[in-house]
């Protein structure tokens, strides 16, 4: 199990991601959960303060099947979220549209006679 609770946010943690991707249940704050809020099941247990992070710590230890849960919501997380396919379909689809612009603006402001 991964507890981490840092002190203050620098946005998206790799070690959460990491940790998720090898089925290792994570508990964190808010601190750490930054730049996972995009998903609205994101694999994670939050605590908002360093007290509260003991509670879910301690119901994972002791629940095994919630343990289980929580790996599978965070794999889940990491296909639906941050998969590189995801990511390159993404990117390719932004190129694509970048590409689009590029040849209208071209086309909309060629000097008329010239060609490049």
């Amino acid at each position: 199990m991964l507890v981490y609770a840092p002190p203050i946010g620098t946005g998206m943690k790799v070690k959460i991601l990491e940790a998720m991707a090898f089925g290792v249940p994570v508990v964190t704050n808010e601190e750490g959960f930054e730049g996972l809020e995009a998903d609205s099941n994101p694999g994670v247990r939050l605590a908002r303060t360093d007290e509260e992070i003991v509670e879910p710590v301690v119901d994972l230890l002791a629940d095994a099947v919630a343990r289980q849960r929580l790996i599978e919501d965070g794999l889940a997380c990491l296909a639906r979220t941050f998969s590189p396919r995801l990511r390159r379909s993404n990117w390719s689809d932004n190129a694509q549209g970048r590409c689009r612009c590029i040849a209208l603006t071209r086309t909309r402001f060629a000097t008329p006679g010239h060609s490049d």
